[in-house]
C-alpha cells in the first residue's frame, strides 16, 4: 500500500514537472513575442538610413540604428551590441557604395560586421538604399574614378532611398504591404514637396552667386542637382585635410568667384575654413549636415536645414522676404 502511495506520488510530481516545463517554455514564447509584438527587427547603419527605415517601417519595425548622432559613418568599430543585432535583425539596410568603407570592401566595417553576425552583403534580407541612385564620381589625382558617398544628401536621392526600403519591407513582409506602401507614400510627398522648395529656393539666388564653397565635397550632388558651382578644401574626408595647398587652393577659388558665404560642416574640423574666411573676408554662414543627422529630428529635417542655411548664406535678401 505504501509503495503504491508512493508510486502515485511521484508519478504525479513527474507529471507535474513536466506541465510546468511546458507551460514556461509556451511561456517563453509568448513573452518573446510579447516583448516584440510581432514587430520586425530591423538594423540601420547610420542615423539617416535609420530614420527612412524607422518612417516606412512604422509600427511594424523596431529599429536599432548603429552610429550614433555627431559620429560620420566611414569608419566605425562596431561593438558586441550591434553586432548582436545585426546577427538578430530580420531586416539590416546600409546606404552602401564606399560610404561605408572609403578603402575598398576590404576595410567596409559594415561588411564585417555582417561577416561577424553571420550575414552577407548579398543575403536576401540585406538591402543597400543607395541602388539606384546616380553616382557621381570625385577627381582629385588621389580618388579619381571612385563615387562621391553622399548621394543621400538630396530630395530627389532621398526619394529612390524611401523606394527601396518601401519595397524592401515588401519584399520580406509581404502581408503588410499596405501598411508600408503607405507610409512611404507620406515621407515621399514630403521629399517631392521639399525637392521643389530645392528647385525654386537655389532658382531665387541670383546666377552669379549660386557658388557652394564647403569644407569637403559633401555637397557634389546638390550642386549637380540644383545648379550650384561647388568648390571646396578637401574632396574627401582621410588622412590629410586642411593642408596648405588645399588651403591656398580654396583661398584662389573663393577670390576668383567671390562666393556670399563660405560653409562647413557639422563634424569637420572648422579652422580651415577659419583660415580661408580670415584670408578672403568672406563670412562663413553656417553648418551644413552631410554624414548625419546633427541636431535634427529627422531625415525631411535635415535636408530642410541644408537648403535654408544655403538660401540665407548665398541669398541675404531671402531672410527679408
Amino acid at each position: 500500500m505504501r509503495l503504491k502511495k508512493f508510486l502515485t506520488l511521484l508519478l504525479t510530481g513527474i507529471m507535474a514537472t513536466v506541465l510546468l516545463t511546458a507551460c514556461g517554455s509556451s511561456g517563453d514564447k509568448d513573452n518573446e513575442t510579447a516583448d516584440n509584438d510581432g514587430k520586425l527587427q530591423v538594423v540601420g547603419d547610420f542615423t539617416i538610413v535609420s530614420d527612412i527605415a524607422e518612417k516606412v517601417g512604422g509600427d511594424r519595425v523596431d529599429v536599432y540604428n548603429v552610429i550614433p548622432k555627431g559620429k560620420e559613418p566611414h569608419g566605425w568599430d562596431p561593438s558586441p551590441k550591434d553586432t548582436k543585432s545585426t546577427a538578430d535583425a530580420d531586416v539590416f539596410f546600409y546606404f552602401g557604395w564606399n560610404l561605408e568603407g572609403l578603402d575598398g570592401e576590404k576595410n567596409n566595417w559594415v561588411y564585417k560586421m555582417l561577416y561577424a553576425a553571420d550575414k552577407d552583403k548579398d543575403d536576401e534580407n540585406v538591402f543597400a538604399l543607395s541602388d539606384g541612385i546616380e553616382q557621381l564620381k570625385l577627381s582629385t589625382k588621389a580618388f579619381a574614378g571612385t563615387p562621391n558617398p553622399h548621394g543621400f544628401n538630396t530630395p530627389k536621392n532621398g526619394i529612390k532611398m524611401v523606394e527601396n526600403a518601401r519595397d524592401a519591407y515588401i519584399e520580406i513582409d509581404p502581408e503588410y504591404k499596405d501598411v508600408y506602401e503607405e507610409n512611404a507614400e507620406k515621407l515621399l510627398n514630403e521629399l517631392r514637396d521639399l525637392d521643389q522648395q530645392y528647385e525654386e529656393e537655389i532658382g531665387s539666388i541670383p546666377e552669379d552667386d549660386r557658388i557652394l564653397m564647403s569644407s569637403e565635397r559633401s555637397f557634389q550632388y546638390i550642386a549637380d542637382q540644383y545648379g550650384l558651382k561647388e568648390g571646396f578644401i578637401w574632396e574627401r574626408d582621410g588622412e590629410s585635410e586642411g593642408t596648405p595647398e588645399q588651403i591656398i587652393n580654396a583661398i584662389n577659388f573663393v577670390e576668383e568667384n567671390k562666393p556670399k558665404a563660405l560653409f562647413v560642416e557639422y563634424t569637420s574640423d572648422k579652422r580651415p575654413m577659419n583660415t580661408v574666411s580670415d584670408e578672403t573676408g568672406v563670412p562663413i554662414a553656417g553648418s551644413l549636415y552631410s554624414e548625419d543627422l546633427g541636431e535634427e529630428d529627422s531625415y525631411v529635417d535635415y535636408l530642410r536645414h541644408n537648403l535654408m542655411t544655403i538660401v540665407d548664406g548665398l541669398n541675404p535678401n531671402h531672410k527679408d522676404d
